[in-house]
């Protein structure tokens, strides 16, 4: 039974690895095509542009791999039950699929795609906050990875909100700054699943 158990754990762990490594990558793309669109090619932004298309179907696959990994998140041991990772995890991913929406219908349609992110940033912005602190009061994840998931939700009502109201429209690079926390976050997720898996290949021995 106890080794079953392990088992089960290991191939949990294993998901929570994949899923945040997919993260990181989706991530850091993502930050790569805000940091060029502000920078050196805002016909990214440009609405009816080819480029303009081919990013949004790039943006949408990272917001979808954010979903993916923050879902297995919330079934992994990083915060323990409570309401906090119950209310925290449910908002975070409404948020989540509200992005998707958004990133992808606003390449068909400007006002039917930004009602969707006028939706997605609050409740990304809540429910991240409240995992983050579910995190930190479970200390399940250590050094500078148990802030993490904090930073996600603290940096939008901190920065991006902000940095949008002083540009009067989207900030690329603030979004760019976005996309790196959760490169992080998925860097967090797989360092803290290779340790779990350590710890209980040792408890196993």
């Amino acid at each position: 039974m106890a080794a079953s158990l392990t088992a089960v754990r290991s191939v949990n762990g294993g998901y929570v690895r994949q899923t945040g490594l997919a993260l990181g990558i989706g991530s850091l793309a993502a930050t790569l095509v805000g940091v060029v669109t502000a920078a050196v090619a805002p016909q990214l932004a440009t609405p009816g542009s080819t480029a303009f298309a081919l990013s949004g179907v790039m943006l949408t696959m990272v917001h979808a791999a954010a979903l993916v990994a923050v879902a297995v998140l919330a079934a992994s041991p990083a915060a323990r039950r409570g309401w906090l990772k119950n209310v925290g995890f449910a908002a975070a991913l409404a948020g989540l699929a509200a992005q998707i929406l958004g990133e992808a219908l606003i390449r068909f349609d400007m006002n039917l795609g930004n009602i969707f992110f006028t939706v997605c940033m609050p409740l990304m912005g809540i429910g991240m906050i409240l995992v983050g602190t579910a995190v930190i009061r479970t200390g399940t994840w250590s050094g500078w990875r148990r802030f993490v998931p904090l930073a996600c939700g603290i940096y939008i009502p901190a920065v991006l909100i902000p940095a949008f109201m002083i540009a009067r429209g989207p900030s690329f690079l603030s979004l760019a700054g976005f996309s790196a926390l959760y490169a992080l976050l998925g860097l967090a997720m797989y360092v803290e699943s290779s340790k779990g898996d350590k710890r209980r290949s040792i408890g196993a021995v």
